[in-house]
């Protein structure tokens, strides 16, 4: 469940899987079923629409506060709950394993029911650790290690209370089980030792010393462009028309006034004599007239767009982040909310980023002065290419492939 930079991991290790022998069926939403079979892979349906919520007027007044924010989605989707798990209930029949994101919140009791292993697959760092604290929660610099570790607790909790009534009710009505444990799987799911397969680089967020050997980083799933791939002609063009341009795009992200923010970006990449790509997303840059130094895109891969930049303006989202630091190009992170604010941090740490800027507040200047730190500073650009070397020479998706193989085969051997 979630946006395009949610789902697409998953994707490529579906193709992943399947050649390698496997037979696999991703289960999401409606507006990701194009994308999906275009790679072979089956596609189940879970109905329920990420870009109605994250539209709503309700989620958009709280996207800047993570416990507001989680109640307000909880308004939105928890009349749909039922159906969605009903949904994956539908999708796991016929499994010989199930690979579970964070929000297939019932993928315990299915696994359960249905007697196959279960593999969490996870695109956040989202273990309990001493060495940072939850990414979902405000990053709060120097808090030390006893807190760190509750703040992962903490969001666990945030997250397992605002559905548990919700899971209780489809588990006696599909099962006839009593209520799950009050505190959630989490504890159960560690103690057991679940694989947890975490889609990102230790290149970029090194393996804390306190985790279990059941917790993977395996290096990030990256989805290779559909053969045959050729941007189309107008993109192709402008490309080749002048030097490299700037992307800006904020993905699934809307904001309350996206003609505002267009036009403060507009000015930005004016004011430092940058051309530019924008990417429309979920809406924060609608489609409107722009100078003939900016060009407006879709669907462009952005394993193929990225290396083409001269500097990356994003959210900070965690799929954007990865492609960007794969590119070896340097960003400028514009967090919204959620997550974004802690890998807008990380990649201040890692050298590839100046300081982020919070779209609240964000004007030309900022945006001005953050181009020409990125793209003037040779340290950044260098920093920025070695680590992109560095991510280019993991494989995440067979590193994951393995693990899951070999975690299958030894639940089938011990039947």
């Amino acid at each position: 469940m979630g946006s395009r930079g949610d789902v697409q991991p998953y994707l490529a290790l579906a193709v992943g899987l399947q050649r390698a022998g496997h037979t696999v069926r991703v289960a999401s939403h409606s507006i990701f079923e194009s994308m999906i079979r275009a790679y072979g892979v089956d596609f189940a349906l879970v109905r329920f629409n990420p870009r109605d919520v994250v539209a709503s007027p309700d989620v958009q007044k709280a996207k800047s506060n993570i416990v507001r924010f989680m109640l307000a989605v909880r308004r939105q989707v928890g009349p749909q709950y039922s159906r969605v798990f009903d949904d994956f209930w539908m999708a796991c029949q016929d499994s010989e394993a199930i690979i579970a994101s964070p929000t297939a919140f019932n993928a315990v009791d299915c696994a359960q029911e249905l007697h196959v292993p279960l593999v969490m697959g996870l695109v956040q760092p989202l273990i309990p650790t001493r060495e940072f604290s939850s990414f979902f929660l405000p990053p709060i610099p120097r808090l030390g290690g006893a807190l760190h570790l509750a703040s992962h607790h903490l969001f666990d909790q945030f997250l397992w209370q605002s559905v548990r009534t919700f899971v209780n009710v489809w588990r006696k009505r599909t099962f006839g089980l009593g209520p799950a444990p009050f505190l959630g799987p989490y504890r159960d799911l560690r103690a057991e030792e679940i694989p947890h397969l975490i889609a990102c680089s230790p290149s970029v967020i090194p393996r804390p010393r306190d985790w279990g050997k059941q917790n993977h980083l395996t290096g990030y799933w990256f989805l290779d462009p559909l053969p045959g791939f050729r941007p189309p002609p107008p993109l192709h063009k402008f490309l080749e028309s002048g030097p490299a341009p700037v992307y800006v795009g904020f993905g699934s992200m809307t904001h309350d006034t996206p003609d505002g923010l267009s036009d403060v970006v507009i000015e930005a990449l004016g004011r430092s004599n940058q051309r530019g790509v924008l990417a429309s997303g979920w809406g924060a840059l609608p489609d409107r007239q722009l100078p003939e130094t900016v060009m407006q895109v879709e669907d462009i891969p952005r394993q193929w767009l990225f290396p083409r930049m001269a500097a990356l303006v994003h959210h900070g989202g965690a799929g954007t982040v990865a492609a960007a630091l794969q590119s070896g190009v340097p960003s400028v992170v514009v967090p919204f909310g959620g997550d974004q604010f802690h890998w807008g941090r990380r990649l201040e740490a890692l050298g590839v980023s100046p300081q982020v800027l919070p779209v609240d507040g964000l004007n030309a200047p900022s945006i001005e002065r953050a181009l020409r730190q990125v793209i003037d500073n040779r340290d950044i650009s260098n920093r920025a290419v070695s680590l992109g070397r560095a991510i280019r020479a993991e494989d995440g998706v067979s590193n994951a492939v393995y693990l899951i193989g070999n975690y299958v085969g030894e639940h089938s051997r011990s039947k």
